[in-house]
């Protein structure tokens, strides 16, 4: 099982994908958790962030949801893909 994320370059008009592989426990490798009585949350992130051109839209429209769901700009994407890697 695995997430991913689209980007589309307004420059180039070139698609890309982000997807990421959990290797321990879904919940737990995909979102941080807050817990009671401590101020930093547990976040178990032991995965495989991957990056390459290309969106597989067959494969998503099948298999899962295929939606824009915001425009970012270039710098914000770069620090997103920062956080996650």
């Amino acid at each position: 099982m695995h997430d991913a994320v689209g980007f589309k370059s307004s420059l180039t008009g070139k698609n890309y994908t982000m997807e990421w592989y959990e290797l321990f426990q879904l919940g737990n490798c995909t979102f941080p958790h807050l817990r009671p009585g401590m101020d930093a949350p547990f976040w178990c992130n032991q995965g495989a962030a991957c990056f390459f051109e290309g969106i597989d839209d067959a494969h998503w429209k099948e298999n899962g949801t295929l939606v824009l769901v915001t425009t970012i700009s270039g710098r914000c994407q770069i620090l997103w893909v920062v956080l996650v890697s």
